[in-house]
């Protein structure tokens, strides 16, 4: 079946006469994104890239108790299924060399059924005097997750982001895109030199441009190529609005050149948090930002 969906695709993008550029982003790009796999794997045993894991060090003991069990004692099939399923979700979170927060999602799955299976390996094995113990033992886990988890439920959207990625990146970033979507008219566009795409989502706008994530624009197989593309894209279409992130601010690229050359700092104020506002000089933006006594609300 997995076969018959990727030929489907390919066909597709195929006979649309973009297989290049489907073979460009999902195979090229991201084989140099990656970067090397073994070096990505070895750093599964660097403890420091599992910090967001740290909560699930009951569940994690829980089942790796009920693996041993199952394997020696109980239905060795199905933990030596559940042991192929741990290293497929360790590969893909290895994979891309990153180890964000959010990769950790995939755990998730396998401990859920791996905690349901354990409970279960553990009661049938336990003596008859013993028989409350794996209940008792499941609770406790349960009564941990619940303990360490519950005061995150507390916090508001913005402070559980802050938590969790350690950065109000996010924060600012849906803060712009609602100053964004009162700033401009809808008539107005914007691109952002970044890689903060929720601007777009945010502001229910359209990017001027199909490359609107930066990474492959400043380095890897098809950087030249898509600045290229991009440059041509905003000069046809030049958005009122141009933002740039601070982290790609300083970076050498055909896009922030042409952006230079053609833009100007925004009126008052350009700087919301990370990133950085530049308009058309002489564009209607720029007058209503000009004439505006203070920025516009956030």
């Amino acid at each position: 079946m997995g076969l018959v969906v990727w030929a489907l695709v390919i066909g597709y993008f195929a006979a649309t006469g973009r297989l290049g550029a489907f073979i460009e982003a999902v195979f090229a790009y991201n084989r140099f994104y990656a970067g090397s796999i073994t070096a990505n794997l070895l750093k599964l045993f660097t403890p420091a890239v599992h910090r967001a894991m740290i909560s699930t060090i009951p569940i994690v003991t829980f089942v790796a108790v009920g693996a041993a069990l199952g394997l020696f004692r109980g239905d060795r099939r199905r933990w030596v299924f559940l042991l192929a399923w741990a290293a497929g979700t360790a590969v893909a979170v290895a994979a891309p060399g990153k180890f964000y927060p959010h990769y950790s999602q995939l755990w998730l799955p396998l401990l859920a059924v791996g905690g349901g299976w354990a409970a279960g390996v553990l009661a049938r094995l336990a003596p008859p005097r013993l028989a409350t113990l794996p209940h008792l033992a499941g609770f406790i886990v349960i009564a941990l997750l619940v303990v360490y988890q519950l005061p995150l439920y507390q916090l508001s959207p913005d402070d559980f982001s802050r938590v969790k990625y350690r950065t109000d990146l996010f924060v600012e970033e849906r803060n712009l895109a609602r100053e964004i979507a009162r700033l401009l008219t809808p008539e107005e566009s914007f691109y952002e030199f970044g890689a903060e795409t929720g601007l777009y989502f945010e502001s229910r706008r359209r990017p001027p441009s199909g490359a609107f994530y930066a990474y492959p624009l400043l380095s890897g197989p098809v950087a030249a190529k898509l600045s290229e593309r991009v440059v041509k894209d905003l000069a046809r279409r030049p958005p009122d609005l141009f933002v740039v992130a601070d982290w790609a601010a300083g970076a050498r690229n055909p896009v922030l050149d042409w952006a230079k050359a053609n833009y100007r700092l925004a009126p008052g104020d350009p700087m919301r948090g990370p990133f950085l506002l530049y308009v058309r000089p002489g564009s209607a933006l720029e007058r209503r930002m000009d004439a505006a006594p203070t920025r516009p609300g956030r």
